[in-house]
């Protein structure tokens, strides 16, 4: 008996989702961002001067996400997984704390660089052939610069 399998990404049918976070350090600084929730860090990354970060999810890994933090699976229950505070640290010399009064940043509007906010939709991804390779793209472009260091707050 002979069996053949056959992928199901045939072109035109939907592909999975897949989320991008970049994050640009347009400053002469190294960045450290940390997210906590309830005081309890939950995600740091850092970015060298002049350099971008990039974090991709699939729609699996999104359940385990808030804005560009990723959770490891099963590392939190739903109830302490949301983040109310974001720090974001230029080389140990200043500092821009993000605090939304105990309530998710991501209902925090006035927050400039909310790492946190929501996704924005984009169109569907294809190749140069037309032939689709994501179901939809999300995209979420962040950037600090030199006036973000210098309104930073020294320690």
């Amino acid at each position: 008996m002979f069996s053949f399998l056959t992928s199901c990404e045939e072109h035109g049918l939907l592909r999975e989702s897949k989320w991008v976070g970049v994050v640009s350090n347009d400053t002469d600084y190294i960045i450290f961002v940390k997210a906590y929730s309830k005081a309890v860090k939950l995600d740091s990354f850092y970015i060298n001067p002049k350099k971008k970060l990039n974090r991709e999810f699939t729609e699996r890994e999104l359940g385990f996400t808030e804005g560009i933090f990723y959770f490891p699976e099963g590392s939190l229950n739903e109830k302490n997984r949301l983040i109310d505070s974001v720090v974001i640290v230029f080389e140990g010399h200043k500092k821009i704390v993000h605090y939304c009064g105990g309530k998710h940043l991501g209902n925090c509007e006035s927050i400039p660089n909310n790492l946190v906010n929501l996704w924005e939709k984009r169109n569907q991804i294809v190749d140069k052939d037309g032939n689709l390779l994501f179901g939809y793209l999300y995209k979420y472009n962040i950037s600090f610069t030199e006036e973000d260091y210098n309104s930073a707050v020294p320690f």
